[in-house]
């Protein structure tokens, strides 16, 4: 069971929310699906539940959703991709923009 907000929603609606955030690219493991899933929302749901949402996305959507750890998500953003990135932010906030991505937004949010 997942909450946003302190309302009950779906666990897959909180996946699409999550993949639409991602940025072309971007890897997608179990580690860091169950890493923004519980620990960005607080949320608790069973690992039944987390399973059923990562065979969706395998069987349904046919996208490979390796297990993945912390070493593999810290390996995933090199510097010069961790500069890119606060180059545009820094760039988009000139612009008068809030955010720089979906993910900024979860961040501000939580």
């Amino acid at each position: 069971m997942a909450r946003r907000n302190g309302e009950v929603v779906d666990l897959w609606d909180e996946t699409l929310f999550y993949l639409k955030g991602l940025p072309s690219g971007a890897t997608l493991n179990e580690f860091l699906l169950r890493d923004f899933l519980d620990g960005c929302r607080g949320n608790e749901f069973s690992e039944k539940e987390f399973n059923a949402v990562v065979n969706r996305l395998q069987d349904t959507y046919k996208m490979k959703v390796p297990e993945g750890s912390l070493g593999e998500s810290i390996k995933s953003v090199t510097t010069t991709e961790l500069q890119s990135q606060e180059k545009t932010k820094r760039d988009r906030k000139s612009k008068g923009y809030s955010y720089f991505s979906k993910l900024d937004e979860l961040e501000l949010d939580s």
